[in-house]
């Protein structure tokens, strides 16, 4: 076995900048159906089965 004494690593402003984007997104699209769902519900509805 082998030890690694150190792992390469650069720092990419424009990789860091799409990671946040990605993440950013799929948050927001992952809110969009169950809130268009919520929107859709009578609250009558919504409170008798809570």
């Amino acid at each position: 076995m082998y030890s690694i004494a150190s792992v390469p690593f650069r720092f990419s402003l424009l990789d860091t900048g799409i990671v946040l984007g990605v993440a950013l997104s799929v948050s927001l699209l992952a809110t969009i159906y169950p809130a268009w769902r919520a929107a859709t519900l009578n609250p009558v509805e919504g409170l008798r089965h809570a």
